[in-house]
């Protein structure tokens, strides 16, 4: 990296800085305010929450601040005249353009760091949390992506709860006595009534497991049980898919996938954590269709930047649109996420490549 490139980048580095940390401040006044007002809610209590929303704070003030930095750079090299002094040397545009990306592949990286694994640490620390003074909701997601869940004389495992259908999907139940395993009930699937009753489909029981003889095993159509759990119960276990990082997110997709599951929505939010993350390198780049004016009669970059305004608030809504869509409706979730940011794309190579070409 020569000089000039390396003086270009450490400037919009330190206007990155400068406006992430004060975006970053204003996202949190929000929710300051809003938990002072709260009645019985101590001072402990507020700052924990607060602590648990950065995630979500970072994820929105993000590309905002990219968006602003590159802006920035270019009015405040304009108003120094630097940005004439540059282009009437062998600095051309395109390297321009360089720089730009060598910044948004950082903020490429720190957004997907955060929706990746910040989030869903922060998710699981807000459900420990709130669940640690309650002994029947006590859960774990192993490795393998099956979601395990203990009571007081028993634990199991299940893959999938399916809440439109009350159904638990690869259910596994470990019957205990004074910590000794005694019975184990494997099922494809069980259906949960309002008595909390378990109704087992294609079930096999292992007996006398805590007995020196060999355990007995016989399979059934059907087979019902009665637990502590709740429908609701089940609904918060499902929750935990969310504290998944990306890798493991993509691998529990997959087990649902070949386990008969519909994982539209599971995908939706998969693809959405990478777009947000890719948002952030091509709200970098966008503006540099306004590098075009520098340097031509009555040229003004403040034209493009109420442009470049524009489009952001409306590539959001749009966006937000398209996401909702994939969610409930019949349209592959790479179309619905990843729609606007291939265009965006497009747009960014195409005004690349009008710039000067390197000498």
């Amino acid at each position: 990296m020569s000089k000039l490139s390396r003086f270009l980048f450490f400037k919009w580095l330190r206007l990155f800085t400068y406006i992430f940390i004060a975006m970053f401040f204003i996202g949190c006044l929000g929710d300051f305010i809003s938990f002072a007002l709260k009645d019985k809610i101590s001072t402990s209590d507020m700052f924990w929450n607060l602590f648990l929303k950065t995630s979500i704070v970072i994820e929105k003030v993000l590309p905002i601040c990219c968006l602003f930095s590159s802006m920035f750079l270019f009015v405040n090299l304009k108003n120094h005249s630097e940005l004439t002094a540059l282009l009437s040397s062998s600095f051309n545009k395109r390297r321009i353009a360089h720089v730009l990306f060598l910044g948004g592949l950082i903020t490429f990286s720190i957004q997907l760091l955060n929706r990746g694994y910040y989030e869903t640490y922060l998710y699981d620390l807000s459900l420990t949390g709130s669940q640690k003074s309650s002994f029947k909701f006590k859960k774990k997601i192993s490795k393998d992506g099956t979601i395990w869940f203990k009571g007081k004389d028993y634990f199991g495992s299940f893959l999938f709860f399916d809440e439109t259908k009350n159904v638990v999907v690869k259910p596994t139940l470990y019957l205990t006595n004074k910590n000794i395993v005694e019975k184990v009930i494997q099922g494809e699937s069980a259906t949960i009534d309002e008595s909390n009753t378990w109704s087992f489909k294609n079930v096999e029981i292992f007996n006398q497991l805590s007995t020196p003889s060999f355990p007995q095993s016989e399979k059934l159509e059907t087979y019902n049980t009665s637990l502590d759990r709740s429908i609701s119960d089940f609904k918060k276990y499902q929750a935990g898919i969310y504290s998944l990082g990306l890798i493991s997110l993509r691998q529990f997709i997959g087990k649902l996938r070949d386990a008969g599951v519909n994982v539209r929505t599971y995908f939706v939010l998969y693809y959405e954590k990478i777009a947000s993350s890719l948002a952030c390198l091509l709200f970098t780049l966008f503006p540099i269709f306004t590098i075009h004016q520098v340097g031509k009669r009555n040229s003004s970059l403040s034209g493009g930047l109420f442009i470049t305004l524009l489009f952001t608030l409306s590539f959001w809504f749009v966006s937000g649109a398209l996401i909702s869509i994939g969610n409930n409706y019949m349209i592959n979730p790479l179309i619905s996420v990843f729609s606007l940011h291939i265009i965006m794309a497009l747009f960014c190579l195409y005004h690349y490549f009008k710039l000067e070409k390197l000498q």
